[in-house]
């Protein structure tokens, strides 16, 4: 019993083990990788529309946020094509823009509210 625990056992949970943690990092890394460079986005967007406030001043923006977002992956080791970091601020600025009236009409009744 003790020679089937040592030679058939022992290496399988071995390989077992090293198989899902093989799994988690190829699939999971990427995901948390992933949702990281979203939140950043979102809260650079945020940041560029204080930063450069008015309109026509988008290509600044984008920039300032495509900067930002290169240089916190690079933080994380990561290497992400120009046309990720687009699909990243897009996606950030239509979620922001989601938001928006939401936060206005809390805005406005707040307001009511105090007065």
């Amino acid at each position: 019993m003790d020679e089937f625990m040592i030679y058939v056992v022992d290496p399988a949970v071995a390989a077992l083990v090293a198989g899902l943690v093989a799994y988690a990092l190829k699939v999971g890394l990427p995901f948390i990788v992933d949702l990281l460079l979203r939140s950043k986005a979102k809260f650079l967007v945020k940041a560029a529309e204080s930063k450069f406030a008015g309109s026509g001043r988008g290509k600044e923006k984008y920039q300032y946020v495509a900067d930002a977002l290169q240089a916190y992956a690079k933080k994380l080791i990561v290497r992400i094509p120009d046309k990720r970091v687009q699909a990243y601020v897009e996606a950030a600025v239509t979620e922001l823009h989601a938001e928006l009236p939401a936060a206005l009409e809390k805005a406005e009744k707040q307001i009511e509210d105090a007065e």
